[in-house]
């Protein structure tokens, strides 16, 4: 792209003065190269050490100490300016506030501290304002906060109140931040194994929300929201997209009697594409048993090799009547109805070939049918019709079992007929053929 750019407008770059940011190559270091304009191909070294690119520090090692190390240099050098100046305490407070505070926020706006770790970043701070004012070390922080006294900002209050204000912003908004930041808040309700929405932080679960948050940086503003007693809602629709429904069995209620919340938030593997909240997600056909580790693994899309891990192994002592048995114990054996995976009937067609399927009304009774043929007469459409007289309606389900062979065929005009494409599917009940219509009327 950079390089159909230069041939557009004519120009040349000069390759010693570029700088070039790779993210996770995946090809062996022998095949990192790149050919900048006319120049031959450079090789691509990974950095050992942190870089600066535009204001923003990128390094291979861990952020969060990368950025805590960042914050403490600012402050030595905003402190060893101001230490030697000649500046009245109201002088040093606006610097403090309107200069330090913003940089620090700036560069820590994308990694989660906790309050003692903002506070061991205060502290020097709060000595150097102390030493201008001509106090002790012992004096009261409290009456350097009071805006009657001194009126120096708390920074865990300034950090605080700006990501929460943040997050209002982003959620508030319709882009792709608002987009990512709700993903990220779904991803950690799946980690946490919470069925309910998660803006909603109940004390019982507040632990849950510290493990978890410590890699999550919307949660974690989320977090302390509640704790500031700062309740962010979402409408009820919204809240209903959060919540997981049909659970039966939650799996935190068992886990919690064996875990703590920092093990909960692990168990199951990142790369699962099978996120567990409730035990019948485990439980077999039969609704009695329990599915065995290698069948989890092939639904989570993972190796069937290696062993089973300690948390399907407790679980397994925790609902299983015996330890030689794959019989549950009665209190866990499912009641639901079983949901079989079936596949979709493809869309109608334009070429003709996939028919659609329609509801017709005749004298007061609807029917369910699938058009066999169509055929044009002049600007008149008839539609040739096969009719469904035998319907089971099973509520439970949402669906209708439509028998196959029971049927009689009537010929309408297009203009007499009410169409919507319906979700059908085939299935053999008891041994008897059946259509199920998913879609209700």
């Amino acid at each position: 792209m950079a390089r159909s750019f230069y041939e557009l407008v004519d120009i040349n770059i000069n390759h010693k003065k570029c700088e070039l940011i790779v993210i996770n190559p995946s090809l062996p270091r022998p095949f990192l190269s790149v050919s900048l304009g006319t120049h031959e191909q450079d090789t691509i070294h990974p950095i050992q050490t942190e870089a600066r690119y535009l204001g923003v520090w990128i390094s291979p090692k861990n952020t969060r100490s990368l950025t805590k190390q960042c914050l403490r240099r600012t402050r030595n050098e905003f402190l060893h300016t101001i230490r030697h100046k000649k500046l009245s305490i109201a002088h040093v407070v606006y610097l403090i506030n309107k200069v330090l505070y913003p940089k620090l926020i700036y560069l820590s706006q994308l990694t989660t501290f906790t309050k003692p770790e903002w506070d061991a970043i205060e502290r020097p701070i709060l000595a150097l304002v102390k030493h201008t004012i001509g106090v002790q070390r012992s004096c009261p922080t409290s009456a350097l906060y009071h805006e009657g006294i001194v009126g120096l900002y708390c920074l865990w209050m300034v950090v605080s109140t700006a990501g929460i204000m943040n997050l209002c912003t982003v959620l508030n908004d319709h882009n792709d931040a608002t987009f990512t930041t709700l993903l990220r808040l779904r991803q950690a309700q799946l980690l946490m194994k919470l069925p309910d929405c998660c803006f909603s932080v109940h004390l019982c679960f507040r632990s849950l929300y510290m493990a978890a948050s410590r890699s999550n940086l919307a949660l974690f503003h989320l977090l302390l929201a509640s704790d500031l007693h700062v309740n962010i809602k979402l409408d009820q629709i919204d809240r209903l997209s959060f919540s997981i429904k049909n659970i039966e069995f939650p799996l935190l209620d068992i886990w919690s009697k064996s875990y703590n919340a920092a093990s909960i938030t692990r168990i199951n593997n990142k790369h699962s594409q099978f996120p567990l909240v409730d035990l019948s997600q485990l439980i077999a056909g039969d609704r009695s048993s329990l599915m065995i580790w290698k069948q989890y693994r092939t639904l989570a899309g993972l190796s069937r090799k290696g062993p089973k891990a300690k948390w399907f192994t407790q679980l397994e002592r925790s609902v299983l009547e015996s330890s030689d048995s794959r019989y549950l114990l009665p209190e866990y054996r499912s009641t639901q109805s079983t949901f079989y995976i079936t596949r979709f009937l493809t869309p109608p067609s334009q070429d003709g070939h996939q028919k659609e399927w329609v509801a017709v009304q005749l004298d007061t009774a609807w029917l369910i049918g699938r058009i066999t043929n169509k055929c044009f007469n002049g600007c008149k459409g008839l539609y040739a019709i096969d009719l469904y007289r035998a319907v089971y309606d099973n509520h439970s389900c949402n669906c209708s079992f439509v028998n196959d062979k029971d049927t009689h065929t009537i010929v309408r005009s297009k203009n007499s007929l009410i169409m919507f494409q319906l979700n059908v599917t085939f299935s053999n009940v008891q041994e008897t053929p059946y259509w199920i219509i998913h879609s209700p009327l």
